[in-house]
């Protein structure tokens, strides 16, 4: 929801439309907050779950990293290298939506001109997601604190 922060800078009037559509959207977003904290999850995260995954998981995952107080020994020696490896999972989950923030910016639009440098990008941050993926099913069982 923190789209709500990236006005557009067009020239004209067009930000007297958002402005017009700020209630709504804050009615949405006092909507959704109320049934994370009742339900833990809301109605609009359905639309988006790829999205709401890449958005919590890797958060989850490096503040796993900075407040643990233990790791699996089956999965690492250490616990510099559970550290490491975490870090590692949270960037690769990372990466789809690096790539659609530096393509698409504040305003969503990109360059048109360039739409077969951005699928090429696109194929390769899918990948590294398909990659923290299936890491992600190695270490689910050890994600405990």
């Amino acid at each position: 929801m923190l789209y709500l922060l990236h006005w557009p800078k067009r020239e004209g009037r067009a930000w007297r439309y958002y402005l017009l559509a700020l209630p709504k959207e804050l009615q949405r977003i006092i909507k959704a907050s109320w049934q994370r904290a009742r339900d833990g999850r809301a109605f609009c995260d359905h639309w988006n779950i790829d999205m709401w995954f890449q958005d919590i998981m890797p958060d989850l995952l490096l503040d796993l990293v900075e407040n643990n107080c233990g790791w699996p020994p089956e999965l690492a020696e250490t616990p510099e290298e559970w550290h490491e490896r975490l870090r590692g999972l949270a960037t690769k989950l990372q990466a789809l939506k690096r790539h659609e923030d530096r393509w698409f910016g504040e305003d969503g639009l990109y360059d048109t001109q360039s739409h077969e440098q951005y699928r090429k990008e696109t194929a390769e941050a899918r990948n590294a997601v398909v990659e923290g993926l299936e890491e992600f099913k190695t270490i689910f069982f050890g994600l405990w604190d």
